[in-house]
């Protein structure tokens, strides 16, 4: 169980790390997750997609940069 765990964690642990090495350079953004993108976010922010896009751009700025599913997306 717990060879189990330390694996789930270094998987997260590379994958974060990967992942910001393909975001250099890239606008700002709110954190991903592994498979899933920013979409938990856009759905906490609100039920409609373009508002919950327009409340998270208040938070990061004009120009940010998401990613739906495995799709990057930069907004404007």
């Amino acid at each position: 169980m717990v060879l189990i765990v330390l694996i789930i964690i270094l998987g997260y642990v590379i994958w974060y790390i990967r992942d910001q090495k393909q975001c250099e350079g890239a606008p700002p953004g709110p954190v991903r997750f592994p498979s899933l993108g920013n979409i938990i976010q856009v759905a906490v922010q609100s039920s409609i997609p373009p508002l919950a896009l327009y409340k998270l751009s208040r938070i990061y700025g004009d120009v940010m940069s998401v990613r739906i599913g495995l799709i990057d997306f930069g907004m404007k």
